[in-house]
């Protein structure tokens, strides 16, 4: 498909207006309320003192409590100019928060919260009226509810990422030797991307209470949960004189799973390297990880390359091998602090791989408002490094809950949602179809697969964010089991045979295959770009139970379609921009329409658009966990005026969710517009700890779709309009 970059100097900026602060708080009886705060105060401030992390820190973290007719939102600015930095808005109760102080300001704010309470005039009411205690974190806060359940458990103690390293590293210190003198565990160190050091180390839940007690600087202490695969069944022999071609790119993606088989003709050529970093066993069960790299290299029609003779390989892959077994064959634990530690030591060793595919996850569906301690590394690591993570959404196994029997009926409850790390919004979750139903199968040809989990994700966005063949399944005398006729394919565990699974294991490389592709066509696009391209070629569109063009909880924005991305129709035209924004100016994004849709009588227009966005993530913070948010207006041109673009038709399909990364309309337009120039503004929104200054990133693609059939877009375009514009890009196999 033609496309056409937008260029920089046709993009136009002009500021956006404030609408200033709020209304100062009031109280009838300010004298008894500052009492009544400073009395507290001084109570907490003496308890912080007496923390075994008081002077290992420069900080104090401590909670803030408003009105209830109040928020800490609403408070927050004027509270930051008195030093009191709010990180932290609680997700069920908007008038509680934690907030942190440098120890100075800290002793500055007790003076002025004295001076409130002890003046004729109350002076600084406008900052602490609104105030109803300032007291100690809840300890019990800091814990995943999990950890509170009595037993031993494995875990993750996190500090405030605002602390140094050098701070972080003396609380875990001594957290850790207090730990061992209590001969409880042993300790490791964790390097994370999303939070500077944490600590792993298992304990019982009085200990993890009494810890979060204890230290101050604790911001959060999580399950470390074990990550799980599933077996294959082996198929039929591959010809040895079947011929492998050379692959089509250069493209690298890293394999995260069990590791692939050495030594086979079909997919050794293509491991470009070996990434073995935990040393928790000495052999691997390949068969998992063997499966899902040749689906990756191959895509999901290799029986068929198999059957023809010829093999096409479209990638490279490096082996991550996760999933160990010690000397005695016995599966090692693989815990999310392993992965966590290897992906900061792997995107260091190989800093030119774009493109990373995770086949596996935990055990339990995601809750709202909450994050995993990997999905928060993925969403890290994809900001800091310009990555793109693509994760299985997670398999439900008959009976945990649900029987498949019951299929579809169990769809969107809460316990089929995503397993973690598929929440992580700056990656792309797949879940499962079944592409055919043979016999006994549960679901219809072109049907979600009975075992793929659904959505919402954690902040109520889509997910999965895609689609694609995992295979199907049935119930045989209250057993699971699949048939090799409606199965994923892919290579065994020697390398030289055919296998066949199910799962969204084998869903997710067929979306890994595709990135490579793209990305080969263009080895510098950006993350926020090749995100883009995938979810905008993806359509629901044939998907038995999806509403078409209307993203759900169940297929996510549906299937990447490759032959849309790589096709010739001459009455599409596709526009490409990239840029950053800044929040107090708009981006003014034209693109323009061909003046043969002025002369149609009978015309029909319709507007495409994608826009994607990588932002900052607090890991302090789940309820506001994005910190950035693209607003959007669309414009028409109506006889040289640019009218916005409001009100529904039945045409109309618009996703977005407030601070999350993706952005999709469609809409078809058949009367009371014209040629000539359309605009798309963009207005960054930010929240929490983001600097004024910050800068968005993001990718625009912009697809403008004559209807009927009769217009070559891209000649009328470059016939009327394309002397304003660059080279157009061109795509491989798109006609220059």
């Amino acid at each position: 498909m033609r496309q056409i970059r937008i260029p920089s100097r046709l993009v136009r900026s002009s500021p956006v207006t404030s609408t200033g602060g709020g209304k100062t708080y009031t109280r009838d009886d300010y004298s008894s309320h500052g009492r009544r705060l400073y009395s507290k105060f001084i109570e907490t401030s003496e308890n912080l003192e007496a923390k075994s992390d008081s002077d290992l820190i420069g900080d104090v973290v401590y909670a803030v409590v408003t009105a209830k007719d109040s928020s800490i939102k609403d408070s927050r600015h004027r509270l930051k100019s008195v030093g009191v930095e709010v990180i932290q808005i609680d997700a069920k109760d908007k008038s509680r928060g934690i907030a942190v102080s440098t120890k100075s300001d800290f002793k500055r704010l007790r003076l002025k919260v004295e001076t409130y309470a002890t003046t004729d005039e109350h002076t600084g009411k406008s900052y602490f009226s609104s105030i109803e205690s300032i007291e100690e974190v809840d300890p019990l806060a800091k814990i995943d509810t999990e950890l509170l359940k009595t037993g031993v458990h494995n875990c993750i103690i996190y500090l405030y990422s605002r602390l140094s390293n050098d701070e972080q590293r003396k609380v875990l210190q001594d957290i850790s030797v207090k730990v061992q003198v209590r001969q409880e565990a042993a300790s490791k160190f964790l390097r994370t991307s999303s939070s500077g050091l944490a600590l792993t180390v298992t304990l019982n839940s009085e200990r993890i209470i009494e810890l979060a007690t204890s230290y101050n600087s604790i911001r959060l202490i999580k399950m470390n949960a074990s990550l799980r695969l599933e077996p294959a069944i082996v198929g039929e022999i591959i010809s040895p004189i079947t011929r492998v071609a050379t692959s089509e790119t250069n493209v690298i993606v890293a394999v995260l799973d069990s590791g692939i088989v050495q030594g086979s003709p079909f997919i050794s050529p293509f491991v470009v390297a070996r990434f073995e970093d935990l040393g928790l066993g000495s052999s691997f069960d390949t068969s998992h990880g063997t499966l899902v790299a040749s689906r990756i290299i191959y895509g999901n029609d290799l029986e068929d390359q198999v059957n023809s003779g010829n093999l096409l390989p479209k990638c490279h892959v490096i082996d991550v091998p996760l999933f160990y077994r010690d000397v005695f064959g016995r599966d090692q634990s693989l815990m999310e602090s392993d992965v966590i530690d290897l992906l900061n030591n792997f995107v260091d060793s190989f800093p030119q791989v774009r493109i990373f595919n995770l086949s596996f996850g935990t055990p339990n569906p995601i809750n709202s408002g909450s994050i995993s301690a990997l999905a928060n590394e993925l969403d890290s690591i994809a900001k800091k490094f310009d990555k793109t993570f693509i994760v299985a959404s997670g398999n439900m196994r008959h009976g945990e809950p649900h029987d498949w029997a019951t299929f579809p009926a169990y769809l969107g409850d809460p316990d089929t949602r995503i397993n973690a790390p598929a929440e992580s919004i700056l990656s792309l979750a797949v879940g499962s179809y079944s592409h055919v139903q043979s016999m006994t199968d549960i679901s219809l040809p072109m049907q979600i697969s009975a075992f793929s989990r659904t959505g919402p994700g954690m902040d109520g966005g889509i997910k999965p964010d895609l689609v694609s063949i995992g295979g199907n399944c049935f119930v045989s005398s209250g057993d699971p089991d699949f048939r090799n006729t409606s199965a994923a394919v892919g290579l065994d565990a020697t390398g030289k045979r055919l296998a066949y699974n199910i799962g969204t294991s084998f869903s997710a490389p067929i979306v890994s295959h595709y990135a490579a592709q793209i990305l080969g066509s263009d080895p510098q696009m950006s993350a926020n770009l090749l995100k883009c391209y995938l979810l905008h070629f993806a359509s629901n569109s044939g998907l038995n139970g999806a509403i078409s063009a209307k993203p759900d909880n169940i297929y996510g924005f549906g299937e990447f379609q490759d032959a849309d991305y790589q096709g010739s129709n001459i009455s599409r035209m596709i526009f490409i921009h990239e840029g950053e924004l800044s929040s107090d100016q708009y981006s003014h994004i034209p693109f323009h329409i061909p003046r043969l849709f002025d002369s149609q009588t009978s015309k029909k227009l319709k507007i495409k658009f994608t826009l994607i966005h990588d932002p900052e993530v607090d890991s302090d913070n789940p309820a506001e966990y994005s910190l950035a948010d693209i607003l959007f207006v669309l414009s028409k041109n109506v006889t040289g005026v640019k009218q916005k673009v409001t009100g529904t038709n039945e045409s109309l399909s618009k996703y977005s969710s407030k601070f999350n990364p993706v952005v999709k309309y469609e809409r078809v337009f058949d009367r009371q517009f014209s040629s000539g120039e359309w605009e798309i503004r963009l207005r960054l929104n930010t929240r929490g700890r983001l600097d004024e200054d910050y800068k968005q990133a993001f990718a625009l693609i912009i697809e403008c779709i004559d209807e009927t059939g009769t217009i070559d877009m891209y000649r009328s375009f470059m016939s009327d309009f394309g002397a304003d514009y660059i080279i157009p890009m061109t795509q491989p196999g798109s006609a220059v």
